[in-house]
């Protein structure tokens, strides 16, 4: 009797420590960046007068954000709006100086990502227009083309569509828009002086492509052109 019980007993030793069969813990979820990323400055539409002057050319401009949860670096995305060259920059800080062009406008937006994620999250795009000396005013932003966008298939209404577009200006006084459209990137005038930002029954014939770009005006006739857009119609 008492070696069985030994046995029992040796058994229930072995089988308590044996957890080859026990599943392995769960490892934590990867913490992701997730909402959006709060730009601070320079602020939107804005002309920034704050850089360090680093010669008659140029300034270094501070750009800032809120910082971002979880967040591990930061790709901060600059375009220049006159030649449209875009440049990258990264950063773990939730502030950047980049050594801009004076008397020059800019876009710019952040991306945040997590070492343990692939998922990013994203700012808003602002503009602002970096000050030159003696400037006392500044042309417009260029217009975002918003529709039709870039490579969109069109469905016209009636052989029909609308092009619409937004405006900014550092100064607040944009007057009109020259609107161009053709079937080629060299492009005629559609419409001058328009004053909304839309343009309605614009005829487009079916199985085109088409290019369009909108030259914005301000009171002072300053002019800016957005970028050259393509489409085609269905």
């Amino acid at each position: 009797m008492r070696k069985l019980a030994f046995i029992f007993i040796a058994f229930l030793l072995l089988a308590s420590c044996d957890n080859g069969d026990a599943p392995d813990p769960t490892p934590p979820a990867p913490v992701e960046p997730t909402g959006v990323i709060t730009l601070t400055s320079p602020v939107q539409n804005s002309i920034c007068i704050t850089g360090t002057v680093l010669s008659a050319n140029q300034s270094a401009v501070e750009l800032k954000w809120d910082k971002f949860a979880n967040a591990t670096s930061y790709t901060v995305t600059i375009k220049d709006l006159l030649n449209n060259t875009v440049t990258n920059f990264t950063t773990d800080q939730n502030q950047y100086t980049a050594n801009l062009n004076r008397n020059t406008p800019y876009s710019w937006s952040v991306t945040a990502q997590a070492s343990v994620s692939p998922k990013t999250a994203k700012s808003e795009s602002w503009k602002f227009y970096n000050a030159g000396s003696g400037i006392t005013s500044y042309a417009p932003f260029p217009a975002d083309n918003l529709s039709p966008n870039r490579d969109q298939v069109v469905t016209t209404v009636a052989g029909k569509t609308t092009l619409t577009w937004t405006g900014s200006d550092a100064d607040n006084d944009i007057l009109n828009y020259d609107i161009y459209l053709g079937t080629t990137t060299t492009l005629t005038l559609l419409k001058r002086e328009v004053i909304e930002t839309k343009l309605e029954n614009v005829e487009l014939i079916s199985k085109a492509s088409y290019y369009w770009k909108v030259v914005t005006r301000d009171k002072n006739g300053n002019t800016s052109e957005s970028v050259v857009i393509p489409f085609t119609v269905k």
